[in-house]
């Protein structure tokens, strides 16, 4: 996309208050400034383009986000109407209100629904994603506007590493790849482990109690790696609240020469 282009769109998706100039020149070579101030409105948008950014959350936490549904047209006529919002999981839950509707003093037309945006945040840590999409009607069409949920769990578990990288390996070496990996509660007390995570068929894992925690002792077989290996080692743990952790894992085949 040229520099241009990318200008363009900048400008397209730009609203609120705008000051805009334009520079003429005249057959004397005298320039002449003409500014306009304005502002600009999306016809249809939610209020906070951030809305559904819940941020950080603790396991099982409940977080919730208020917003709006905001509609604009110069005619009442051509706001969206009959809204309904919908979410892709059941962890994110959407309330819509009563809308209200105004006529400001530049005459344009506002509609707005208030929204309330709820996460039941997983036990399972790490980055969550969700989508909810906005339907509503305007004129004889039903249109939509999807707006993107995201979420990130903090572990109660310190992890070092918190992930597993093998390498490239040469499937012809003959010695095995070890790595290690140290397991604790963040808040320093012990816990148990119901066995060791189930590993891909190129790696065998151990685990070992060592300092009021556990040690996971990977061992990789590169004759046995036929491809690319990524995978999450799920280790289940005797926590109330994060029962499950996960340990990404990965590791290359260099191809043969």
């Amino acid at each position: 996309m040229s520099r241009r282009e990318r200008q363009r769109r900048k400008r397209r998706n730009r609203s609120g208050p705008q000051r805009l100039t334009a520079r003429f020149t005249d057959n004397l070579d005298r320039e002449w400034l003409f500014e306009v101030q304005t502002t600009v409105y999306q016809q249809i948008q939610f209020s906070d383009p951030g809305l559904g950014r819940f941020g950080l959350a603790d396991p099982g936490e409940t977080k919730e986000r208020q917003g709006a549904f905001l509609g604009h047209a110069t005619a009442e006529a051509d706001l969206p109407e009959k809204l309904t919002l919908r979410s892709d999981d059941e962890r994110v839950d959407v309330t819509v209100g009563k809308p209200t509707t105004e006529r400001r003093a530049d005459g344009l037309f506002v509609r707005q629904w208030p929204l309330h945006l709820s996460l039941r945040a997983p036990s399972v840590p790490g980055i969550g994603n969700a989508a909810v999409v906005a339907m509503y009607r305007r004129g004889q069409s039903v249109e939509e506007l999807p707006l993107s949920v995201g979420w990130n769990v903090r572990s109660l578990f310190a992890v070092v590493p918190p992930q597993v990288f093998f390498g490239t390996v040469d499937p012809k070496q003959a010695e095995p790849i070890e790595r290690i990996v140290t397991v604790k509660r963040a808040d320093g007390q012990p816990f148990g482990v119901k066995g060791a995570p189930k590993c891909p068929a190129a790696v065998e894992c151990v685990v070992e109690i060592a300092d009021g925690g556990v040690r996971l002792r990977l061992r990789l077989d590169p004759g046995k790696l036929q491809k690319t290996l990524c995978a999450e080692l799920a280790l289940e743990t005797d926590h109330p609240t994060q029962p499950v952790l996960k340990v990404p894992a990965a590791a290359f085949v260099r191809s043969a020469d």
